[in-house]
């Protein structure tokens, strides 16, 4: 919105969108679900994290409530994450996952596929000067130090079980250092579309 925002609006209601232009245009948009049923409640049960902690309403998030997330390493050494596992995909089709991230102690963040042999997509992130260090990825400056960072891939296989996860390290950790994170997004498409909040359950934004 005009103060720089993330917003919700009602079904029918037009989205005007201030992101790329100060004058405001009409945001259209094609039909998606967001799949995730908790997006932007990382302690939910649906959410697995590991060698870290996980702290809620940690800091300001890009809807300007403090509603954001922050993960935190412990000291152990492996991999340094958090994911969704579960989710539903179709061979053939293309999928996106998102998350906003803003740095802490750590500066650098990394999305991938749980397992190649469902959907192929990774790509590590700068949250620092918001580029994409490694791999095929998008990232997008949303102001106040907050990225949305996103994956695509293609589907090698239908299964209910495919992962997004969110790597901040691989090793021994940097305990208590971390980032802070908001408002996940799985989708089928090729491309990020705007977020779509859930509580509870997926949720279909209509075109």
């Amino acid at each position: 919105n005009q103060s720089g925002l993330i917003e919700t609006v009602g079904s029918g209601e037009p989205r005007i969108d201030f992101k790329d232009n100060t004058k405001g245009a009409l945001k259209l948009e094609p039909s998606r679900t967001n799949a995730f049923p908790y997006s932007n409640k990382f302690l939910n049960t649906s959410w697995q994290y590991y060698r870290g902690t996980i702290i809620a309403n940690a800091t300001i998030s890009p809807d300007g409530t403090l509603n954001a997330s922050r993960y935190q390493e412990d000291s152990q050494t492996g991999s340094h994450l958090f994911r969704r596992q579960s989710l539903s995909i179709t061979n053939g089709l293309s999928y996106t996952g998102s998350i906003f991230a803003k740095k802490g102690e750590l500066t650098s963040v990394r999305l991938a596929s749980n397992s190649n042999s469902r959907w192929v997509a990774g790509a590590e992130f700068n949250l620092e000067n918001g580029t994409v260090i490694s791999g095929t990825g998008v990232i997008e400056d949303y102001g106040n130090g907050w990225y949305r960072c996103s994956i695509s891939g293609n589907a090698v296989q239908t299964t209910n079980v495919a992962g997004f996860e969110v790597y901040t390290s691989v090793g021994v950790g940097r305990d208590g250092d971390g980032l802070f994170m908001y408002g996940a997004m799985f989708e089928q498409g090729s491309y990020a579309t705007s977020y779509i909040p859930t509580s509870g359950s997926a949720v279909t934004r209509v075109a």
